[in-house]
């Protein structure tokens, strides 16, 4: 089993507010890995929108990813587009 780890930060002016943050449950769901987002030593399961709103992510703040399974490289490069540019290109630039 591959183990990946990588550091991110977020690029969206609002945040990791529910509409988000449901995106990145989505997209979690389509690998096999366990995925976790990681902020302060708090840890996040990707595949729930609450564990994700409790880690109150502002725009700016780095976080890191952490997937481990058979498709965690290609899991951790998913995610982390998303909240370098992903997150503006769904849901626009000036909400």
């Amino acid at each position: 089993m591959s183990k990946e780890l990588r550091t991110v930060r977020l690029d969206y002016k609002f945040g990791l507010h529910a509409r988000p943050a449901a995106k990145l449950v989505e997209v979690a769901c389509h690998f096999k890995s366990e995925l976790y987002i990681e902020k302060n030593k708090r840890r996040a399961n990707a595949r729930s929108v609450i564990e994700l709103l409790t880690l109150a992510v502002q725009d700016g703040e780095r976080l890191s990813i952490v997937a481990e399974g058979e498709d965690a490289a290609s899991a951790v490069e998913t995610i982390a587009k998303l909240f370098e540019h992903g997150f503006k290109e769904m849901f626009g630039r000036n909400l």
